[in-house]
Formats: structure tokens, C-alpha cells, sequence
């Protein structure tokens, strides 16, 4: 992959020095992480036969074919001095080809086919960089260049339409002074038609092509949020309150209803005024100067009083979305608010957030009415000054009256103009807003996936843990959570993790998992340091059981397999008959496909889902199982059975199996003991007893 990166590279210009070397990709993620070193991305593309030998005639990208097994890789580059694609077939250099014998390389529709582009040829507006809230906007329009280009082109029209119709007017009206019906009134006549009909079209393409706009937003958006949200770095939203976050996605909605307004309305009515102001020049300059002097002044009194606006819409908005997160907040909590009789607090905190949001709306309203004030007053003005002076120049003979009626049409339409920007002056705050609320979405930081796939083994996998620690940062504190821990796990042993609450359990599985990455130390997997590893290849091969939280909102079986291909029916119906929860899965009223809500509550008993989320782990074919206090609470008789499954030494998989049962350490291979971070005993149960820690538990 280092030869096409660097290929790619030169091709586009781009630096390719430190290149970390990560092997082929095996997934269209890792393939993103290796293409970002050198600021490109790969752009899936759904090609038809003919379509795809348009490119190759036609375009001058370079396309990258893979194999759905991701083990074959071919890359087309345009010749920059000649004619044809140069084509390389992993590391091997096949040739020059035409745009015909490029099919027979294996460029076909049978092959994962991605255009390779530069990153800031498509630039979201959503990201973590600190730019302006307009920058962002500007950035969206920008994404969406070719649409809005055509909105605002079809605006130009309809404003020139508009402003045509009163010249025609005055033309008409000349000729009808004659009292007689000429040609030329026909011709007149016939003309305004055209141009109504022109307006009618340009403003209905304008709706198809906006609603065409809304919905590429709202798909561009959604398809990015669910890439990023399971991607999140742990520590970057561990404090979150992740729900409140995710409320965010709801701006996508104004977003869609507000820009309509920008881009259909706004356009078209500042184009009516600036082109109002030329049409104005010629019938009377001083007209157009007035106008425009006054118009200057009013656009600098809205530009001193824009940013505070913006941040006084922006803090209504937050106290919006803090309301919404307390009201989520007592639901997911009603029972305690119920059974405690309607605390003080309930509605303590109501009212305090209501005061808040009361107060942040009101000072945006007088800010927005002060705006709005202003507007209103220039729309006067300049009714007035057309007007008086207008009817001056008609009365000194400078005008004619055939003139002043087309102005005064001018002027209707000025008006109008003016009036439709004052009503939107708030859905332009809206649309930033908007913008700004929903890329908190995206700030938190999103890990790096790509690195050395793990190899794929019918058996276990080996870990080693070397020295490793990791820190945590409360307030202005610093405290170690794991104190140098060291143990080796050979493939296929089970491990029973034990030790009190608190002693870094559930932080040593999740370092293990990958989610703190700024561990000191070394963790080896399969002999692969865990840094180096692929993310994607580590989590799927780990089957993981950790808490029955991560039930969805789903079907049975899209919670058994979480929709992955290969799991067949009678492979899913065997590891539920395994666990003894199949007849009770059978006897749901729409069986496996039954509808669970989230956490499953009021379906499935709390037995019946944590051994759903055991189903699910061992579904994976894990080369490495972990297990964390699933069956806690339970007496043996339930959880025996289980835990003999989970710990059979015939299990090919390796597992750490979280527990404070001895009758559960005494089924594992190794015993680790944890207290405050730090690894204390590491061996057999037999040698556990014999330190008499057993009493630490």
C-alpha cells in the first residue's frame, strides 16, 4: 500500500514523507486511515458497465478496484504525458491500457470500485477545528457547490424577471396613452407573458432542486454521525452526557427548514434591491444614490449589532437543549422522582432552567427587534424618498409620468424585498446556529483504526501485558488507575479477573479493548503490540459481555448478530439452544424477529437478556472472550450451567472472565487479583487459596 500512496501522492501533489506503514487495508475504514496520511480520501462509487467505461474515457481520476475479500488490489492512474491509465496490481506494475482494455485488467463492476480525490475537494462543514460559525456555512454551501450554484443562478433570473416587469409596464402604459391598439402592445403583451411564464419555472426548479439539497444534507449528515459516534474516543466523551449530545441531530431539521428561506428567498430578494438600485439609476440617478446611501448605512448599523446576536441566538439554543436533557433526564429516572413523592428538586431545577431560557430569549428578542426596527425604518425611508421626490421630478419635468409609475413599481418591489429579508433576518441566526449545534457532534475526537490486522486462528489468542499503567485526570488531581500490571495468557487459558469494586477491573478489560489508548506500558496480542493494532480486526475478533445496557432497540436477531453476514440461522439457533433461552425466544409473539425496546425491559427476563448478550459474544467466534460480572446477583444453580459453558477447557478461545465467586475462579486457569490498580497475585486457583487473599473478595 506504500507504493500507492506514494503514487497517489505525486499524483496529486500532495507530501508523502513519514508514511507509517500499515500493510494493505483490510476494510474501507483502515483504507480511509492510510489515504488521510497524505490527505486523500476514497469516494465508494456505484458504477454500471457503461458508466464505468464513461470514466475511463471521460474523467481523469484515479480509481482503485478491491476484491469483497479485500485481498486484491488494483489502481488506475491517468497518464499525465500520454494517453491510456497506468494500472498496478498490488505491488506489480501491469502496463499502460486504453479505456477498453481496462475491463479485462479487472476494473469490472464485480470489484469495490473508489474514486481517489483529494480531502478539501468535498470540505464539511462539520469538524473539530475551531473556525467561524459563517465559515462553516460558507463550507456547507460550498460541499454542496453545484446545487446552490443553480439555486442562485436561477434567483439571478427571477430577480431579472421581476425587475423587467415594470419597464415593460412603463412601455405598455406609453402606448396605451395613444388610445389606440398597436403591434407593438402586442408584442409588449406577449412578452410579459414569456416572463411570468420564466418566473413561474425558475422558481419551481428552485423547489425541486432545494428539496434535492435537504435531503443530501440530512443523508451526508446521518451517514457521517453514525460513522464518527461509534468511533468516539472513550475519554474524549466519558463525561458526556452522550444523550444530550445526540440531541443535537435534531438542528438538522431547522437546518433543512431555515436554509430554504437563505437559499430561496434571501437571494432573490437581495438581487431585487441591488438590481432595483441599477434599474433606479436610469430613470433618475439621484434615486439610485439616495437608495443606496441609505441602504450602505443600514447594512453597517445590522453588521455592528450581527455577532451579538448570533451569540445571543446560540444561548437560547443552549438553554433549549438544557432543558431537553433534564426532561430526558426525569424520564430515565421517573421512578425516583415517583417513589420519593415529587422532590422539591423536580421542579427547583424546572424553573431555574425556565428562568435561564426566558431570560437568554428575551435579550435575543430585543436585539432581533432593534434589527428589525431598523429595517422597517429604511423601508420607510425609502418609500418616502421615492415618493416626494419622485413626484418633485415629475412636477419639474426631468421625469415622465410613464416613468415615475415604473419606479414606483420598482419601489413596491423594493419594499417587498425588504419586508421578506426582515422576516428572515432569523432564520440566517437559525441556520448558523444550527450549524454550530450540530458539529458538537462531531469535536469529540474519533480514534485511529488502521494498523496490522490479526491473523485469523481457529484458536485462542495469546495476551501479554508489559508494565502498564494508565492515569486519570479528576479536577486539578492526578490518580493512577493501573499501577504497572504484567502477566502473560497463553492461547486457550481462561482467566478469572477478580479483586474489590474499584481495583481497575472494568479499566484493564477496557484498555484491553482499546478504548484508553494513552496507556504506559505495552499490551501484546497474538504477539502484535495493541497499538499497532487494527481496531476493526482487534474488536472482531474479541466476543465481549460486558453489560446488558448494550441491548438495542431491535429485533431479537438484530440483537443476536448485530447484522453481520456470515452468521446463519442454525449457527444462532445452536448457541441459544446452548444457553436454554431458545423456547423462550420461540414463544415470543413474533419469535426471533419480536421487537425488544431499549435494554429490553418488559420482554425478557433479566436472566433471559444477559444470556441474549452472552449469545452475542459467543456468535463472534471469538479468538479472545471477556466476560464482566454478567451474571452478578444470580444464585448457582442459574449461573453454574453458564459459567461451565463460558470456562469449558474444550473451548478453543482464550477468556478473562470478571468474578468475585470462588466457584467461578476455582473452573478458571489463572487467577489475577487487582487492588487500587495494581496486579497483587497472578497464578493458579490452588496457589490463590494458599495466600489466603481469598478473603480480600
Amino acid at each position: 500500500m506504500q507504493l500507492y500512496l506514494k503514487l497517489l501522492a505525486d499524483f496529486y501533489d500532495q507530501k508523502s514523507e513519514d508514511l507509517r506503514l500499515l500493510g494493505w487495508p483490510s476494510s474501507f475504514d483502515a483504507l480511509q486511515e492510510e489515504l488521510g496520511q497524505i490527505g486523500l480520501v476514497a469516494a465508494s462509487q456505484f458504477f454500471s458497465r457503461q458508466d464505468l467505461q464513461a470514466h475511463f474515457m471521460r474523467r481523469r481520476l484515479p480509481l482503485l478496484a478491491v476484491s469483497p475479500d479485500w485481498r486484491r488490489f488494483l489502481l488506475a492512474i491517468p497518464a499525465k504525458e500520454e494517453e491510456g491509465w497506468q494500472v498496478w496490481e498490488g505491488e506489480r506494475y501491469k502496463g499502460r491500457f486504453s479505456p477498453a482494455e481496462l475491463a479485462q485488467q479487472g476494473f469490472d463492476i464485480g470489484q469495490l470500485l473508489y474514486l481517489i480525490i483529494p480531502r478539501g475537494w468535498f470540505p464539511s462543514p462539520f469538524s473539530s477545528e475551531p473556525i467561524s460559525p459563517l465559515k462553516r456555512l460558507f463550507r456547507l454551501f460550498s460541499a454542496e457547490g453545484r446545487l446552490v450554484g443553480y439555486i442562485y443562478l436561477y434567483a439571478l433570473t427571477a430577480g431579472g424577471a421581476n425587475l423587467l416587469v415594470p419597464v415593460i409596464i412603463q412601455a405598455i402604459y406609453t402606448y396605451i396613452q395613444t388610445l389606440q391598439w398597436v403591434t407593438g402592445l402586442s408584442t409588449l403583451l406577449l412578452l410579459a407573458a414569456v416572463i411570468l411564464i420564466v418566473w413561474v419555472v425558475v422558481r419551481i426548479a428552485q423547489y425541486i432542486l432545494l428539496e434535492h439539497l435537504q435531503r443530501r444534507i440530512f443523508l451526508h449528515s446521518t451517514l457521517e454521525i453514525v460513522y464518527r459516534v461509534p468511533r468516539w474516543l472513550l475519554s474524549a466523551v466519558i463525561r458526556e452526557n452522550l444523550p444530550g449530545l445526540i440531541n443535537r441531530y435534531f438542528e438538522i431539521f431547522t437546518l433543512e427548514k431555515d436554509i430554504s428561506k437563505l437559499l430561496l428567498n434571501l437571494p432573490a430578494d437581495l438581487l431585487t434591491v441591488l438590481l432595483g438600485i441599477i434599474l433606479l439609476s436610469f430613470y433618475a440617478p439621484f434615486f439610485a444614490f439616495t437608495v443606496l446611501l441609505v441602504t450602505a448605512l443600514v447594512v453597517f448599523l445590522l453588521y455592528l449589532s450581527f455577532e451579538e446576536a448570533y451569540k445571543n441566538k446560540k444561548e437560547v439554543s443552549n438553554r433549549k437543549y438544557e432543558m431537553a436533557s433534564w426532561l430526558e433526564e426525569v424520564a430515565r429516572a421517573f421512578l425516583a422522582f415517583k417513589v420519593t413523592g415529587f422532590p422539591a428538586l423536580l421542579y427547583s431545577r424546572t424553573q431555574e432552567i425556565e428562568e435561564k431560557y426566558l431570560t437568554s430569549r428575551e435579550k435575543y428578542f430585543r436585539l432581533l427587534l432593534r434589527q428589525k426596527t431598523i429595517l422597517f425604518s429604511y423601508q420607510v425611508v425609502v418609500a418616502l424618498l421615492m415618493l416626494g421626490v419622485g413626484a418633485a421630478l415629475v412636477i419639474g419635468r426631468q421625469l415622465s409620468l410613464g416613468q415615475f409609475v415604473a419606479s414606483e413599481l420598482v419601489l413596491f418591489l423594493l419594499i417587498n424585498a425588504i419586508q421578506d429579508i426582515i422576516y428572515n433576518l432569523d432564520a440566517l441566526y437559525g441556520t448558523i446556529v444550527s450549524i454550530e449545534k450540530m458539529n458538537q457532534i462531531f469535536e469529540p475526537k474519533i480514534e485511529k483504526i488502521a494498523g496490522i490486522p490479526l491473523p485469523s486462528s481457529s484458536q485462542g489468542y495469546s495476551v501479554s501485558f508489559r508494565e502498564v499503567s494508565l492515569y486519570r485526570r479528576q479536577g486539578e488531581r492526578t490518580f493512577q488507575v493501573l499501577k504497572g500490571i504484567t502477566f502473560d495468557l497463553q492461547p486457550g487459558e481462561k482467566l478469572g479477573l477478580t479483586g474489590p469494586m474499584g481495583s481497575g477491573k472494568t479499566t484493564l478489560l477496557y484498555t484491553l479493548y482499546g478504548l484508553h489508548e494513552d496507556f504506559e506500558g505495552d499490551i501484546y496480542i497474538e504477539g502484535v503490540n495493541l497499538r499497532q493494532v487494527d481496531r476493526l480486526s482487534l474488536r472482531k475478533h474479541i466476543g465481549d459481555a460486558l453489560e446488558v445496557g448494550q441491548i438495542i432497540e431491535a429485533s431479537v436477531w438484530d440483537n443476536l448478530t448485530l447484522g453481520l453476514p456470515h452468521l446463519s440461522w442454525e449457527k444462532v439457533m445452536e448457541v441459544c439452544d446452548r444457553l436454554g433461552i431458545k423456547e423462550e425466544l420461540d414463544h415470543l409473539p413474533e419469535g426471533f424477529f419480536t421487537r425488544l425496546p431499549p435494554q429490553g425491559r418488559g420482554v425478557l427476563s433479566g436472566l433471559t437478556l444477559r444470556k441474549l448478550v452472552l449469545a452475542r459474544a459467543l456468535l463472534m467466534r471469538p479468538n479472545l472472550l471477556i466476560l464482566e460480572d454478567l451474571f452478578v446477583g444470580m444464585d448457582w444453580e442459574q449461573k453454574g450451567p453458564l459459567y461451565d459453558l463460558v470456562l469449558d477447557p474444550e473451548a478453543p478461545y482464550t477468556a478473562i472472565v470478571v468474578s468475585q465467586d470462588p466457584r467461578v475462579l476455582q473452573k478458571c486457569d489463572k487467577i489475577a487479583l487487582l487492588w487500587k490498580g495494581e496486579l497483587t497475585f497472578y497464578g493458579t486457583y490452588a496457589d490463590f487459596v494458599k495466600t489466603e487473599k481469598l478473603f480480600l473478595l
